[in-house]
């Protein structure tokens, strides 16, 4: 229970403390907006800075990842194993969402940065594949999201965990769902807020 807690934690930790690297960086709001040529204009100015964004997001989740897995693991122990793997099976699918945004982001928009600055030109197939990155993106946050609900509800049939950490975890990854299926607008940050208030209960339960 204490390492599930301990590897939740950690790895929102990882995100939270690599986030404001975004905005040092130049990579906030103002960065998505403006035009695709200026965004690729700034990402070869600081590549560097955005591969290692990325490294530490690459870690962030791994340590979230494989405190989900303990704590599904747990869940299925103490007597909800279809609740349990269900939850983590969606989770698994998104993170490939994840892990697809992520590679196009970085990796194509680097490629195609590194292209415009040599040539001049903008790569024509960049602008489709940041499209389809948007959308991992919105897959990752609503799957993580919709896992998370269905781990509330095997914490509350379990009594693993305090039922505070199991109605916590279906209304809030709930509403992030809905709210990123509503309004088609969401990012990955999203994702993590569950998991910390999951892996604060875990060790409060294990101490």
């Amino acid at each position: 229970m204490l390492i599930a807690g301990l590897l939740l934690t950690s790895g929102v930790v990882v995100l939270v403390v690599q986030t404001p690297g975004y905005l040092r960086g130049g990579f906030d709001g103002k960065f998505w907006a403006q035009p695709l040529e200026d965004q690729l204009d700034q990402i070869a100015a600081r590549n560097k800075e955005w591969w290692w964004l990325a490294a530490w997001s690459v870690v962030g989740v791994s340590l979230m990842t494989g405190g989900l897995t303990s704590l599904a693991a747990l869940l299925g122990g103490a007597g909800q194993p279809g609740l349990a793997f269900a939850g983590l099976g969606i989770y698994m699918v998104a993170m490939a969402a994840w892990v697809f945004g992520l590679a196009v982001s970085h990796g194509s928009m680097s490629s195609a940065a590194k292209r415009k600055a040599e040539t001049g030109d903008t790569p024509s197939w960049v602008a489709p594949l940041g499209s389809a990155a948007y959308v991992a993106e919105a897959t990752w946050v609503i799957g993580a999201n919709l896992a998370y609900v269905i781990a509330g509800f095997a914490i509350l049939a379990s009594g693993l965990l305090p039922a505070w950490a199991g109605w916590a975890s279906i209304g809030v990854g709930g509403s992030l769902a809905l709210l990123v299926l509503a309004t088609k607008f969401g990012f990955p940050q999203m994702s993590d807020l569950v998991p910390f208030v999951l892996g604060i209960a875990a060790i409060r339960e294990a101490l």
